[in-house]
Order: C-alpha cells, then structure tokens, then sequence
C-alpha cells in the first residue's frame, strides 16, 4: 500500500510510495520507534482532552497517532496498529453530532494536529469516519514555505521543528520538481535527523545545535515529535507521478511503483553515503516510464552506466532523465565522488563532521588524515589542532549523525578555525 504525502499537520493526504529501508537508518527507525511508540502514554492524553485540558495533550496525542500510524504501515508492527487503532476509535467516538468538532477546548495547533493524524488514518487504513472527522476539525492547511531557503533548513536540529519541516519539504519538492529541495532534504536525513537520537534507541534530544554541548534527552514533547520525525522517512526517498518516477533520495531501499499503471519494483543496491557508488535496479516489471534522478548539488563530477554503457549527465533542476522502455533487469550505476570539502565546516558527500572540545581551535588542515577504521557512515578523521595557551595535539573529526553516541553535556562543534 501507498505511503501519506500530506504528512503534516492538517495537509490533504495522497497516495505515495513508501519505501522498504535497509543498513544504517533502517536500524535507527526500528529502534526509536519501537522504543517511543509502544511506551508512550497516549491513554492519558486523551482522558486530558475529555476532560476539556486539552491543550497541549491534543499535540501531544496527534503526535503519537500520526506517527504510529506511518510506523504501523512500514513496520507491519500489529501491536502499534491495535493500540493505534484503539485511540482512533476513542477519539471518534468523542464526535458529537450537531454540535462541531470534538474537544472544543483545544487550541487550534492541537485541532490541526489531530486532524492531521486523522488525514494519515484515513490515508493509510481506508478510514472514512477519520477522514470525515479530520475535515470538521482541520480545514486550515499550513501556510506555503517556498521562500524557505534551502541553505538554512538544514541549519535546523530541534527535534520538534524537524519533524514540522519534512512534509513541508517535501511538498515544495514535488511542486517545484526543484533538487535543491531534495539537498536539503539529505542534509537532514544523513545529519540531524539521526543526530537527534540516542544511539541505543530509548531518547531523543530536545536540540543538537551545531555548537556547543549535547543537551539533555527530552521528555514526552520530545519523544513524541522524534517519533514522529522518524515515522516520515520512509516516503522521503521517492515520487511518483503517471508514468514518472523520482529518486530523491539515495540510501539502501527498494520501492514497488506502478508507473503508468504497470507494476514494476526497483532496488538501490549501495553502502551510501559511506561508499560513492549507487546501483538503482529494475527488479521486476516491463514498460515506458521515466526514471528522475538527483544529482547532490555537492557533488561535482558525478558520473552514470546504464547496463554498462557510460551516459551524458544533462540535470535539469538537480534532476537527470532517463526515459526508455524498462525490462527487468535493467540496471543504472551511479558514481558520486565524495572529496573532503575543506570549508568553515569539514564534509564529505552529505556528511557533515564534528569534533568534542572547546571551540577556541586552530586547525591545521595540512595534517588530516583517515583513520584506517570507519564508522556505519563512513570514514572518520585524525587531525592536528592548536589549542589556544596549550601545545599542538591531535583532534578526532566524526560524522554529525554519531552524535547521539555523545554523553550530555560533552562539549563539541562542528566549526573549524582553519590556520
């Protein structure tokens, strides 16, 4: 079954499709999600919002529901649909006829919010009372951000915004067909989305700023909102349109499409964004469709095979064409060289790196070196730094998704003062 376009809160929900995730972001999905969901205390939030105290427990318990509901179609997790289910018949059954939407008491960013896990609901599940119920109590869609620049979305780390701003995204992707979007878009997911989450799955962080010290782990508000956050990203990775398919994002995943009304199941087969090579593959199904895929607006000379024959990249919009009557089997392999970009910030593809310690650093760019040992993401980075009054010393740089290894309060940044 298709995935929900319309993600945020209050948005008019569309079939998409959801993709199948595999290596590193799969086993941070499964982990958090497992862990918030099947934990969090939706029963109280509801007896609040009855009980006329419904502000904030309303945002709280649309939270909870609308991403339950996206991890319950991707996850096949019965439990999380029968708790799910349970609470969508509890609100339901608040409706009054005659008398307006449920939970009068609340606040309209809660209205919103429960409306849009109704949208989700009715999306997903074929529910026709949540999608009536939705439209009394939403029917306000969130205000069109296309002069967001693209540049300062992925400045974002707070838990709560992120998950707002996805769908957002998202939806000025597909109406602007536009691959700075989709840039900004991996900037997050490869980065501060799973930055703003424990290593071991049990807590999110309230804020990751990109200077500073790692903050606490958030309570509910936060818990809630991550859930969220992670819940979406299984439809960020595709598109489709009548006999058009987009590759927004790369990563391992398959998809199963039918373009132009035929079924067809594609596979990207890679190790990104640790390794630079991708392989999209047809697995099954026949026909003419379209295949537009991102070129990273990082990446400057990037290169593409089909079936072993070499391919003139023309991008247009951030996007590469590829129209041709498909047979299974057919196979594209894209190379996306990912040297270290050496700025005010050091990053490699998608990457962007951090180091624990003070600020206060010279760094002395001449030295760096990989080490022989990575991580899940890829390479990490030995370098020599002046520490300001002290002697030279050794600094070890690391992708930004690994924050969520750190301890509280260890001090860190992602700048460096290059001599």
């Amino acid at each position: 079954m298709g995935g929900f376009v319309g993600r945020g809160f209050g948005q008019t929900p569309d079939l998409a499709p959801m993709a199948s995730l595999g290596g590193y972001v799969a086993d941070r999905l499964q982990r958090n999600i497992s862990q918030w969901l099947k934990t969090f205390n939706i029963h109280r939030r509801v007896d609040q919002i009855e009980m006329g105290q419904g502000a904030g427990a309303a945002l709280l318990a649309g939270r909870w529901l609308e991403a339950s509901f996206l991890a319950t179609e991707w996850s096949g997790d019965a439990f999380l649909r029968q708790r799910s289910s349970g609470m969508l018949d509890r609100i339901l059954g608040a409706q009054r006829p005659g008398e307006g939407p449920p939970f009068p008491e609340m606040a309209k960013a809660d209205t919103q919010a429960i409306a849009g896990a109704m949208n989700t609901a009715a999306a997903l599940w074929g529910n026709g009372p949540a999608a009536a119920l939705a439209d009394r109590m939403g029917g306000v869609s969130p205000v069109d951000r296309q002069g967001l620049d693209a540049a300062a979305v992925v400045r974002l780390t707070e838990t709560e915004r992120i998950s707002a701003i996805l769908p957002e995204l998202s939806r000025v992707l597909d109406r602007t067909g536009d691959g700075v979007w989709g840039d900004a878009i991996e900037g997050l997911l490869w980065n501060q989305i799973l930055a703003c989450q424990s290593l071991e799955g049990d807590g999110f962080r309230a804020i990751n700023p990109f200077r500073g010290a790692t903050s606490e782990f958030g309570g509910e508000k936060a818990g809630s909102a991550g859930a969220l956050m992670l819940a979406q990203v299984p439809w960020l990775y595709y598109a489709a349109a009548g006999d058009r398919i987009w590759v927004h994002q790369y990563g391992a995943s398959e998809v199963n499409l039918r373009p132009g009304g035929k079924a067809a199941r594609l596979v990207q087969v890679t190790s990104y964004p640790d390794g630079e090579d991708v392989a999209l593959e047809i697995r099954s199904g026949s026909g003419e469709f379209e295949l537009r895929l991102r070129i990273p607006g990082w990446c400057s000379a990037p290169s593409m095979q089909l079936n072993g024959v070499p391919q003139v990249i023309q991008a247009e919009r951030g996007y590469a064409k590829l129209r041709r009557t498909w047979q299974s089997g057919d196979r594209i392999d894209l190379h996306f060289p990912m040297p270290l970009r050496q700025e005010s910030e050091l990053r490699r593809g998608p990457l962007l790196y951090y180091r624990n310690g003070s600020p206060l650093t010279k760094v002395l760019l001449q030295s760096l070196r990989p080490l022989p040992v990575g991580g899940p993401l890829g390479p990490a980075y030995e370098i020599r730094v002046i520490l300001e009054g002290r002697p030279e010393a050794t600094a070890l740089l690391r992708p930004f998704a690994l924050l969520g290894r750190e301890v509280p309060g260890v001090e860190y940044t992602t700048a460096l003062l290059m001599d």
